[in-house]
Order: C-alpha cells, then structure tokens, then sequence
C-alpha cells in the first residue's frame, strides 16, 4: 500500500548486496559546472564509508577535482577505476523533471491512502528563475539538430513514454481546446496559467511514473497531468503563450540555432549575485476520481543555485538506490526508471538537505 500523507512506505530493508562491486557510485562527467557542485555535494552528505569515484574526459582535472575535493573532506575514501555495469537508469532526476515528478508522485499517494481512490487530474504550475550555461543552450540547440520537431513532436504525445496504455484522454475544463488555442489557462486555484518551457520533458516523464508504478494503479486509470507556469492575468498568459509559439519556432530553424551558438547570450557580470537570486517553485493540484472531487495541494521548491539543485538531486537520487528503504526502484531490478520510482525514501533525503516538499488537503 502507498504510505500516507507523511509516513515513509512500510517495506522492508534492502536486501541486495553491493559488496561486491567496486564502487557504489560512480559521478559522469564530474570536471563539468553540474558535476562539481554534485562531487561537493556528495563529499559533504554522503555516508562517509560510501565507495564512489570521479569520472570525466580530462584526467589532470579529474586529479585537480579529486585534491579540492580532500580537501574539503579529508576522510573521504579514495577512488581508483570505474564500474563496468549498471542496471538502473533515471534520467532528468534534476532540478526542473524531478520535484514535479515527485509531488505528483505524492499527491497520487496521498489520494489513494486518504480517499481510497485514484487521481483523475494533477495540474501542476512551475517558476524557474535561471541564468543558463552555455553547456545548458547547446544542448536545447542539440535536441533539434538531432532528432527534428516532428520527432520531438511525437515525444510529446499523450503517454508516448509509458511502459501501459492508456485509456482514451477527456480534457480538464480548465485546459479547453479554446483556452489551449490562445495559450490561457485559469485554475480556480492556481490562476492564470499559461505555457511552461520545461513542460514538454516534464510531462511524458510523469505520464512514464504513471505506468510504472503498479501499472497505472496507484495514480488510477484515469489519470491526467498539465503543467504550466503562473500568468499574472489573462492577458499576460496569453501574450506568454504567443512568445513561447515563437520560440518553439525560431529554434526549429537551423540558422537561428546557428546565430544563437555563435553568438550566446552575454553572461551576468556578477553571477554569484544572480545565483542568489535563481530558484525554483512548484504547485500542483491534484482532484480525486470520485463524486465529490476532493482535492489536494503539493507544493515543492528551492531557491539558490539551480545547477546547485540538479547536483543535489541527482547525488541523492543514487543514494537513495544505494542506502535507503525499499522502493519501486529497487523492487523493479532495473531499466528506464523516474524519480517518482524512488518514492518517498527520496524524497525524505531531499527533504534532509533543504528541498521544500509539503501536501494537505485542500478546505478551502
């Protein structure tokens, strides 16, 4: 059974064993701005006997990594080569897929323990305040030479990444085909609402936890989910969804992506000030599949560094695997995994490091 609204799931220790492996964690790309704050990350948080190594292109950097990092934390293990397998993938488990994943995640567990039921739609509003790095632009540039729009396209539609099918979709009233066509969306809780960026990988990621977890029963057959960013009227949702229309437009053409790799946009002169002013703020909502259409409210955040965020995320999702409780994740053995697979153990690490997570019913 799902746990409750703030208990942990009731299953048992983990019982596979990891002795044999080398290492327990290794960190990819670690030399990189993301990978740096994950390594600093780790060596503060993680048990102390935990056996993880650095793994990038760039050997003198690695050792360059590796002295900072002892330096930190001199009573860290050291680390010699890297481990040859793996079973489990989970990706986006960062700053932008990851919390609302998971506070869907929670409100679909919430629902099913209070109401005994499942979770007919969640709409979730995201903000993102970031300064992103030239890593980040290329490779939102790449996704488009690569695989083109009308592959991106069929990426995006309804459930494409879930392992279950699904039942035929009926819109929410609040995401009519008319308020879909100008952009605007209002939810009697949420507001205005209008396109968010990060949607289209968030969105397909969700619908994937939706399969995944016990077949579609946890969330229940009719599950939906919509995310969008707050508007602060009408007017201002609509002139965002005609902006990002735009946007989507000008990336598909290769020459506006040629100018952008050439000429990125200017960097802050004081990016440690703009850091401090970067965050990351989730609210979603979620209705019951019952006559009376309860609903509740999640809420997840952080405000500070988002690539900061992401390393957090990321080193406390293998963690999770590694040294927590019992999970979806690690009941599934392996394969193309979400951070909703890691339930509320990774949830309760997250919460541990600083990562706002809450729910309540809503009585309004």
């Amino acid at each position: 059974m799902p746990a409750s609204k703030e208990e942990k799931p009731k299953y048992g220790a983990i019982t596979y064993s990891i002795i044999s492996r080398d290492y327990e964690l290794v960190l990819l790309g670690a030399t990189g701005h993301t990978g740096k704050l994950a390594a600093k990350h780790l060596t503060k948080h993680a048990p102390t006997n935990l056996r993880w190594a650095l793994a990038g292109r760039s050997e003198s950097k690695l050792n360059s990594l590796a002295s900072d990092l002892r330096a930190l934390h001199p009573d860290r293990l050291s680390s010699p080569k890297l481990m040859q397998d793996s079973k489990k993938i989970i990706p986006q488990t960062g700053s932008g897929s990851a919390p609302p994943d998971l506070t869907t995640y929670l409100l679909a567990a919430h629902i099913r323990n209070t109401y005994s039921s499942g979770t007919l739609q969640v709409t979730s509003s995201s903000e993102l305040k970031v300064q992103p790095s030239a890593g980040s632009m290329d490779a939102v540039l790449s996704e488009f030479d690569i695989y083109g729009s009308s592959q991106m396209a069929k990426c995006r539609e309804p459930f494409a990444l879930s392992p279950v099918q699904h039942r035929p979709l009926v819109r929410p009233p609040h995401l009519s085909s008319w308020t879909r066509l100008i952009g605007v969306g209002n939810d009697e809780c949420l507001g205005p609402l209008t396109d968010f960026e990060q949607s289209a990988i968030d969105k397909p990621l969700v619908e994937r936890s939706w399969g995944l977890l016990d077949d579609g029963g946890l969330y229940g057959p009719n599950f939906q989910y919509d995310e969008l960013k707050p508007a602060r009227s009408i007017w201002s949702a609509f002139t965002g969804h005609v902006g990002y229309t735009i946007l989507m437009y000008a990336l598909s053409l290769a020459p506006v992506r040629w100018l952008l790799r050439r000429f990125p946009p200017i960097a802050q002169k004081d990016a440690a000030e703009g850091v401090k002013q970067e965050f990351y703020h989730n609210t979603a909502v979620a209705i019951t599949d019952t006559p009376n259409r309860e609903r509740a409210i999640a809420k997840s955040g952080f405000d500070g560094s988002i690539y900061l965020f992401t390393g957090i995320c990321i080193t406390e999702a293998a963690l999770t695997l590694l040294r927590g409780e019992e999970t979806y994740a690690t009941k599934m053995g392996g394969g193309f995994l979400t951070s909703a697979t890691l339930g509320h153990a990774y949830i309760g690490r997250l919460r541990s490091v600083g990562i706002r997570f809450e729910i309540a019913d809503d009585v309004s």
